[in-house]
């Protein structure tokens, strides 16, 4: 084992197992105590009861003192074909079913990455499965997106009114206006999560493909090609005595046609002529 599987995999195989069936019980037991808040319940579990992007489901909030606040469900079909059936039927039904989904995603990352990057998407699971729900779906793509590319731009076309497009423009009014969501500054640190673990996600498959390896030499090399000293150093690097070559020689001296010049040479004076 090299040093750096070493570092993103300390554990030995029977205390990471532990830490991965301890967490899940962890998680388990947090459902079982139903955290989420009436308001939340009241909206995120009773949306099916109206149609898409309906402005009659409201947000309940005694935290904020919101009552009775229109609050449709702005996403897009795929969010709808998975949250509906499953919350149709309740609490249980719904958290069961993702819990499920949730240990089948652990197992899949811990079988085919490190345990250092299974823990990262281990606690990035507990926010999306316990406190944000409703981007639980959105957090699967990420995390796959990391293996199928696909997945990423998928992810946030999930996340807007997009398949199929909907060109209601009350819908996209409140979706940009609205002081309970984007504005919101209660669910900044929401999007910041999801910003991020999206970006990182991307990061590594660019680099577990090797992409960031052929960005980084691509430019290296258009940054060394149109440098200005580029051309200069294989006569600063040339030892011994000057070639022959008039071609080289000309080279070296600035006046050949591949160098590009700031300034057109002047002409040559005509001779000065006595009177």
């Amino acid at each position: 084992m090299s040093l750096i599987d070493r570092i993103l995999s300390p554990l030995d195989r029977t205390t990471f197992v532990s830490f991965l069936l301890v967490s899940q019980l962890v998680k388990i037991i947090i459902i079982a105590t139903q955290p989420n808040s009436p308001g939340f319940i009241h909206w995120f579990y009773g949306f099916h009861n109206y149609p898409p992007y309906s402005f009659d489901n409201t947000i309940e909030d005694t935290i904020r003192n919101l009552h009775g606040i229109p609050f449709p469900v702005p996403y897009s079909m795929l969010w709808y074909s998975f949250y509906d059936p499953l919350t149709r039927y309740g609490f249980w039904a719904y958290n069961l079913t993702t819990f499920a989904l949730d240990c089948a995603l652990i197992w899949v990352v811990a079988k085919n990455h490190s345990q250092f990057y299974t823990a990262y998407v281990m606690q990035l699971s507990f926010y999306f499965l316990l406190v944000s729900p409703q981007d639980f779906l959105l957090f699967m793509f990420i995390v796959i997106g990391r293996v199928k590319p696909f997945f990423l731009p998928l992810a946030v076309a999930m996340k807007f009114p997009l398949i199929p497009p909907i060109l209601d423009p009350k819908i996209w009014h409140f979706i940009l206006t609205n002081p309970y969501a984007v504005h919101d500054p209660l669910n900044w640190a929401r999007y910041t999560i999801i910003g991020v673990s999206w970006s990182l996600s991307l990061f590594l498959y660019l680099s577990d493909h090797g992409r960031l390896a052929f960005l980084y030499r691509h430019l290296h090399v258009n940054i060394s090609n149109n440098s200005p000293f580029q051309h200069l150093m294989p006569c600063q690097e040339r030892e011994g005595p000057p070639q022959a070559d008039s071609a080289s020689s000309a080279y070296c001296s600035g006046s050949s046609s591949d160098y590009p010049s700031s300034r057109p040479l002047r002409p040559p004076r005509p001779p000065h002529r006595p009177h």
